[in-house]
């Protein structure tokens, strides 16, 4: 069973059996091209950084796997200035 909310989907992982507890992770809607600012627009480096740090936040808010988490975060952080703001960001359990 999967469940949609709130950009997420809900649904029976391995967390289940063990602790009772459900999954989660990041929905994309299929129209989803992630095409975000470029990041040679005229918008402060403050505002550039703040674009990646808050969809690497969003990734780390809404999905309870470590695993897709990282995987999501190394599709999106082909960049170097992307890996410099994204030192901050870890998962913990």
């Amino acid at each position: 069973m999967l469940d949609i909310y709130s950009d997420t989907n809900v649904y029976k992982g391995k967390r289940l059996q063990k602790a009772a507890v459900l999954d989660v992770r990041t929905h994309f809607k299929p129209t989803e091209t992630f095409h975000y600012t470029h990041f040679s627009s005229c918008h402060p480096p403050g505002v550039k950084r703040g674009f990646i740090k808050g969809e690497a936040s969003r990734l780390l808010r809404t999905n309870s796997s470590k695993t897709l988490f990282e995987e999501m975060i190394k599709n999106n952080s082909k960049r170097e200035v992307t890996q410099k703001v994204l030192y901050k960001i870890h998962f913990q359990k």
